[in-house]
């Protein structure tokens, strides 16, 4: 998660490992989507500590996932989102998660506070070098497990019915630095031509319904989706190193995995 204009790392919190050789061998595509909705379902809880509530949905729901104009997170409003939207980071996709509160049922469940929530199902770098004239195939460079990435109050939208967050994934370096960092200590290669992010993030919103000892419980389903992008050693320039590329950029519902096919 970044703040519109800051230059923050790439993710914080989340221990990456090398993995130089991968366990991985199946060659997926990475626009394959793996599950756009997970079975977990918190929010049964509070219907079945009521009894007089009855409830076959969530009590919140994914009613957009926006990536044209941003409509609701005050910071962005108006803003074009989506893979490499102009005005914004240079190297990052952004994207805009509305979702919208049934009130009635809301209310016959108590809900008083919701709070939007998520974290990183698993993010990978990868990378191709120019060694003696010659393109390297892809190399995995880095790999996260899950980790929080719960977003800031000031990129959430909570006023019900509607409920919204932003999200900018994506290398957070100066496209003008020579190798990217991607955790404390790690970068990609100097010899690195082109680089391959992949991201998938799980996100929902939480709920605490009315009194002292109410605990916050996920009151929506939990929403799987993921960014891809891809930059390339920009030729010729000083002030910039790598250019995004649209063609293979994706951020959309849904986790990829696999290996890069550029």
């Amino acid at each position: 998660m970044r703040v519109p204009g800051t230059t923050c790392g790439l993710k914080l919190g989340i221990k990456w490992i090398d993995v130089q050789t991968s366990s991985r061998t199946r060659n997926w595509s990475p626009s394959e989507r793996l599950n756009p909705v997970s079975t977990a379902a918190p929010w049964q809880l509070l219907v079945s500590a009521d009894p007089k509530a009855v409830a076959t949905t969530p009590p919140v729901v994914l009613q957009q996932f926006n990536t044209s104009k941003a409509k609701y997170v005050s910071d962005i409003v108006g803003l074009q989102l989506g893979v490499h939207p102009p005005g914004q980071s240079a190297l990052a996709n952004s994207v805009e998660l509305i979702f919208k509160v049934d009130m009635k049922l809301a209310a016959s469940l108590k809900l008083v506070q919701y709070r939007c929530h998520q974290t990183t199902h698993s993010a990978e770098v990868w990378q191709r070098e120019l060694i003696d004239g010659n393109i390297t195939p892809w190399a995995l460079v880095g790999t996260t497990g899950v980790g929080e990435d719960g977003p800031v109050p000031e990129v959430q939208y909570i006023r019900p019915p509607i409920i919204a967050y932003y999200d900018a994934p994506g290398f957070g370096n100066d496209p003008s630095s020579e190798q990217m960092g991607f955790a404390p200590g790690k970068s990609t290669s100097k010899r690195a031509a082109m680089l391959f992010l992949r991201q998938n993030f799980v996100g929902w919103v939480d709920g605490r319904a009315k009194g002292s000892a109410a605990q916050w419980r996920s009151v929506s389903d939990k929403i799987n989706w993921h960014s891809n992008q891809y930059v390339i050693r920009a030729i010729g320039k000083i002030d910039v190193l790598w250019n995004a590329l649209e063609k293979g950029g994706e951020i959309e519902l849904g986790h990829t995995s696999g290996k890069p096919n550029l």
